[in-house]
């Protein structure tokens, strides 16, 4: 399905897909960084949303210094624990995250974007948790076949360099 065909069957359903990033002050405890992500997410389905995806929030160093007041006390932060959820359901949806998000004592910064379902991105170690492997399948076996077909295309480029000499030879004769 198209993108432009997403779009209008999204748009007749009344649901659009958008993905909240949002930073967490960095004095947060992993359990609490945990905590805040299920508010999050439940939130999304209090307010009529489906989770699709999301990120674990992970430590970052902040490009810039960010600043936010909360309950008179200013604070400063150089990190935060960045995440994001992708979410489905209506424009009101996104207005309410919007506001939800906004007033969360923890969140020191959020965007929310209207994005596409599968411009999902995936981290680097999800690959391998996911890779298919059959059943039985031997590791060796696999790994030797591996070789012989890197050999093969070693081979392949070889004749494929020769043909290519001997082709630029004719065009410069």
């Amino acid at each position: 399905m198209s993108k432009s065909e997403e779009t209008k069957t999204e748009l007749q359903n009344g649901t659009l897909i958008y993905e909240a990033g949002f930073h967490i002050f960095p004095t947060a405890s992993a359990s609490e960084v945990k905590e805040i992500v299920e508010a999050i997410k439940t939130e999304v389905a209090r307010v009529g949303g489906e989770v699709i995806s999301e990120e674990e929030p992970a430590k970052i160093k902040l490009a810039y210094e960010m600043r936010k007041n909360t309950a008179s006390k200013r604070y400063r932060f150089t990190e935060s624990y960045f995440g994001w959820v992708k979410f489905e359901g209506e424009a009101e949806t996104a207005l309410k995250m919007d506001e939800f998000l906004k007033h969360h004592e923890s969140i020191l910064r959020f965007i929310i974007v209207k994005t596409i379902r599968e411009d999902t991105f995936y981290r680097k170690g999800d690959e391998e948790e996911n890779d298919f492997q059959e059943e039985g399948s031997d590791t060796e076996h696999s790994s030797e076949t591996e070789v012989e077909e890197e050999k093969n295309s070693e081979e392949k480029t070889d004749i494929d360099e020769e043909e290519l000499d001997k082709s630029i030879e004719r065009l410069t004769t």
